[in-house]
């Protein structure tokens, strides 16, 4: 008996991810060794969008033919594509601040690969990626997964819904980094051009460089910091590496940026739960992780600041987990998607 697979990818904003999911929902491959960079337009800041297009397939490709000679007795089945950005009913990508910026916008990207590689290709959202993954992994029938990474998003999955994933067919809903909030540093700007959103301060990248300004402004506080130290007394100098372990040391500074920024963030829970009513939210994503269970709580205590109608401390407690930590997520959540489709 043939043993089937599907060949999987995590495009991101800062990392791209590829691999082999089997019918056992297993990686087959080495999750460390088939991770590289992505073709981002931060990584090629002179590239035009077709130019940085062509490098996103051009890497596909080679990755697909590259795995398809170290598995040659395995029967492939799909290509299932995570990708960091809203996608249609069609596949058509249509925008991807975090790998493209502002520069590229409904791109027909499931046609194209389709066109050039001979097997049937999924493509979604990132974030409804790990959704899939995280379906069997809770007994709540709806909840909110959201990714604090590169960039910021979210999506709701409901067991009861016939699609799952709630979206609108043009692949908009949970574009929570794009929610405009009132900010009192106007100079940062968001990954799609725009001031005031929310993935401009309570990303990953929107906190390195609130970080910078913040640490700029308040001279005193920060000639107090280890972050002076681990930068030279240059706030310029300061990147998400250094700001992370200064949070884990119990830096005074540190942790107030965190703080901070994730206010925004727990503002937005807030008013998701409000709305729509969730029975758990999972915050993922690599920035997330890399601060950890404490990061967890600082959202937690911001939400209780703010309070949520109906819901006592002790279950705002509850209500938000920190995911699991690793590569493997949206790689084994859109593996698993193409299984449930083919």
């Amino acid at each position: 008996m043939d043993i089937k697979g599907v060949i999987v990818f995590d495009v991101g904003g800062t990392y791209l991810r590829f691999n082999i999911l089997n019918q056992d929902f297993n990686l087959i491959e080495d999750i460390s060794v088939n991770k590289i960079k992505s073709p981002s337009f931060h990584r090629y800041p002179n590239y035009s969008g077709d130019a940085l297009i062509s490098a996103l397939i051009d890497q596909i490709t080679k990755s697909v033919a590259d795995i398809k000679q170290r598995n040659v007795s395995l029967k492939i089945v799909g290509i299932g594509i995570a990708f960091p950005g809203p996608i249609d009913s069609k596949g058509n990508i249509v925008s991807a601040p975090t790998l493209w910026g502002d520069i590229v916008h409904d791109y027909p990207l499931k046609d194209k690969l389709e066109k050039i590689l001979p097997y049937k290709i999924f493509i979604l959202n990132d974030v409804s990626a790990a959704c899939w993954f995280y379906k069997n992994k809770l007994t709540d029938k709806r909840f909110c997964v959201i990714t604090v990474s590169t960039g910021i998003g979210s999506k709701v999955f409901d067991i009861k819904h016939q699609d799952k994933i709630i979206s609108l067919p043009d692949g908009l809903a949970g574009e929570i980094g794009h929610a405009t909030i009132e900010i009192n540093n106007p100079e940062i700007n968001c990954d799609c051009g725009y001031k005031n959103h929310l993935g401009s301060i309570a990303s990953g990248r929107g906190t390195e460089k609130y970080a910078k300004i913040f640490c700029m402004k308040k001279k005193k506080e920060f000639s107090r910091s280890i972050l002076k130290k681990m930068t030279k007394g240059n706030p310029e100098e300061l990147d998400n590496f250094k700001l992370v372990r200064a949070f884990k040391k119990g830096d005074k500074l540190a942790i107030n940026i965190i703080t901070n920024t994730s206010r925004y963030l727990a503002l937005m829970i807030q008013q998701i739960y409000i709305a729509i009513g969730i029975e758990k939210f999972i915050i993922i994503g690599g920035f997330s992780f890399s601060l950890g269970e404490d990061y967890r709580k600082i959202i937690v205590k911001n939400i209780k600041k703010f309070g949520i109608w109906g819901l006592n401390n002790d279950k705002i407690d509850h209500l938000i987990v920190l995911g699991d930590e690793g590569d493997e997520i949206n790689l084994k959540g859109i593996g698993e998607y193409v299984f449930s489709c083919v």
